[in-house]
């Protein structure tokens, strides 16, 4: 399983930093791209992201306040649906107050909200999607493992805590 993760100013970044982690330790096997992580400074980089859209299967969008007005993520979600079609991109809204109708080109697209209930789903559809005879078993994982960490994530987001969960896993 390929993901992208996309993000937009600072508050987005930290968000996807963390959600990258933490998913890094529900699917142990997912490689997980996050650009301020693996991109370098240097001309290649617009290329490099390109590519790494190309490549994942989901796109998980962390959208804020701050970043719905991004130029940045509109143009990932084009890239990643024109690639992987609708049902593999999962818009995230992380703050309660934001508007659904005015997410620009997010607005036409299922929301997870940041909850539990909205991650257990994330997690399960990410697996269902990646799987086309998904496993009992695996099912079961998922959910013992979502159960364990999500404590260390929820709201408010990712805090110190989180840290603790991830370096002991």
């Amino acid at each position: 399983m390929k993901i992208f993760i996309s993000w937009a100013k600072k508050h987005g970044n930290l968000i996807s930093e963390t959600l990258a982690e933490w998913l890094q330790h529900i699917f142990i096997d997912a490689n997980i791209f996050i650009s301020s992580i693996i991109l370098k400074d240097d001309d290649i980089w617009k290329q490099q992201l390109k590519e790494e859209l190309r490549q994942s299967e989901f796109g998980l969008f962390c959208l804020t306040k701050e970043s719905i007005y991004s130029a940045w993520q509109p143009y990932e979600l084009g890239e990643i649906t024109g690639q992987r079609g609708s049902d593999k991109v999962f818009p995230i809204l992380f703050e309660n107050d934001i508007d659904e109708k005015q997410t620009g080109p997010f607005a036409n697209y299922r929301f997870t909200k940041f909850s539990k209930a909205g991650f257990e789903k994330l997690i399960l559809d990410l697996y269902s999607k990646h799987n086309e005879l998904p496993d009992i078993n695996e099912t079961v994982r998922l959910n013992k493992k979502f159960n364990e960490l999500w404590p260390a994530v929820k709201p408010p987001f990712f805090g110190p805590a989180a840290m603790r969960v991830f370096s002991s896993n």
